[in-house]
């Protein structure tokens, strides 16, 4: 979350750089790089994670229909209560 608001702050710096003081803008310009080391490596596991990483996954956020043994294996709960209104 830290360096999210970091990102975005930066960018805002960045974005309106003409009418800030160059140092500032500088400054903003290594936030914005340091930010996306941090956060790049964290949004490629998340994207692996919610895809090749949790096969069905995928399935489930495009289609919005998983196969029962995905659902009983990620969201037992979920699934019992869907198959008790059936």
């Amino acid at each position: 979350i830290i360096f999210g608001a970091l990102m975005f702050i930066s960018g805002l710096i960045i974005w309106f750089s003409l009418s800030l003081p160059k140092g500032l803008v500088r400054l903003s310009y290594v936030v914005h790089a340091l930010g996306l080391l941090v956060l790049g490596p964290f949004i490629v596991v998340h994207i692996y994670l919610g895809t090749i990483g949790c096969p069905g996954g995928l399935q489930g956020m495009t289609y919005g229909l998983v196969e029962r043994i995905w659902a009983k294996k990620h969201h037992p709960k979920w699934l019992r209560e869907v198959e008790s209104k059936e």
